[in-house]
């Protein structure tokens, strides 16, 4: 594989999640764990979901994996590792152009490839095989399962960004999928990784010819924000009573918002929670994503709900505070500082703990 050819990899593939060149590298360290094999011929395990992508599920394991290789595969190269928001944003944007790639007939590449590329990778950065067959081993890889699969289905989803776009480019081609896609979340990303998983090996030492890397600043990437500690966002949007509500004007109390949509059933059941806990002290505030406004309004009618729904058809706001799956809620402090992200559904507790922190005085 040529120079060239490795650099159109490399930035392809980092376009899907715009988290920049590393995270591109990173982000082809992953790949579904294998089947666990039921403990006997009349039990079926069922797997963990963390996400659905259009009903296709995302397991946790693969973003758990997924996760671990990022905070690796940093470590190697002295870099940050993306959140696991950002690491699962990845992953739902690679299922939407794998997708489209198996539509297009694009078929993966073979071992062969991949064990060139794989070769490139470990010239490119000064790395070792026992790095790399350390760094595989930790999160339950092999070269086989790396130069097999892995790879070669992330050259399908260079290949696919190369050809598919029809204008070719590739960065509007991928958000109009995400735009399209209806992508459910069903486990709490904000609950802590395992603690094992999320420790970074010792850097590897690099050729004296080539100088340490230094690490990227810890500025918020393009494909995640605002942050925990930056103001929210200003926006302004019509209710589906009619009413028009700007977020400037509740200045001044704590607020709530929550990103749902009709279809997703973790928003739905949520929402009584949220709406009881929306008086005098806190405002809730739900942002229904890219739904029509008659399909909203029968949503509210029937579950007789007293909170502001609020229309967000064109899903500018959701893109504004880049919510990457839904349920996601945001708390908002009296001066209208983000002070928790949450991307999942919440439960009764985590709830209560937010809000005992928003309501301190």
């Amino acid at each position: 594989m040529t120079d060239a050819s490795r650099r159109v990899l490399f930035f392809a593939v980092a376009s899907i999640g715009g988290l920049g060149l590393l995270a591109a590298l990173l982000l082809l360290f992953t790949r579904p764990p294998r089947p666990v094999a039921p403990s006997s011929p009349s039990v079926t395990a069922t797997p963990r979901i963390v996400a659905t992508v259009d009903d296709e599920p995302i397991l946790y394991s693969e973003w758990q994996q997924a996760v671990a290789l990022d905070w690796l595969m940093n470590g190697f190269v002295g870099q940050i590792a993306p959140s696991p928001e950002e690491t699962l944003s990845r992953l739902i944007n690679q299922h939407l152009v794998l997708r489209e790639a198996r539509k297009s007939g694009i078929p993966k590449a073979d071992a062969v490839q991949g064990e060139a590329w794989v070769a490139s990778f470990l010239a490119s950065w000064n790395l070792d095989e026992a790095a790399l067959d350390q760094a595989l081993a930790r999160a339950d890889l092999t070269r086989s399962d790396l130069v097999g699969e892995v790879v070669p289905r992330l050259l399908q989803v260079e290949q696919a960004l190369q050809e598919l776009p029809p204008d070719g480019d590739s960065d509007a081609w991928v958000a109009e999928l995400r735009r399209r896609a209806r992508v459910v979340l069903l486990e709490n990303l904000a609950a802590p990784m395992p603690v094992g998983l999320l420790t970074p090996p010792a850097n590897t030492p690099l050729s004296p010819t080539q100088p340490p890397p230094q690490p990227t600043p810890a500025t918020p990437s393009p494909g995640i924000g605002p942050r925990v500690g930056d103001p929210a966002p200003d926006f302004s949007l019509k209710a589906v009573d009619g009413t028009t509500l700007r977020l400037s004007d509740l200045h001044g109390q704590p607020v709530l918002l929550t990103f749902l949509a009709t279809w997703c059933n973790p928003c739905l059941t949520e929402l009584p929670m949220l709406q009881a806990v929306s008086d005098d002290d806190v405002t809730t505030l739900a942002i229904a994503v890219r739904e029509p406004q008659d399909v909203v309004s029968a949503f509210v009618n029937e579950a007789k709900l007293e909170i502001p729904v609020l229309l967000d058809q064109d899903g500018q706001v959701s893109d504004l505070y880049q919510v990457h799956g839904l349920p996601t809620s945001l708390f908002l402090d009296r001066q209208g500082m983000i002070l928790a992200r949450h991307v999942g559904p919440l439960d009764q507790k985590t709830l209560d703990d937010y809000l005992a922190h928003l309501l301190v005085p």
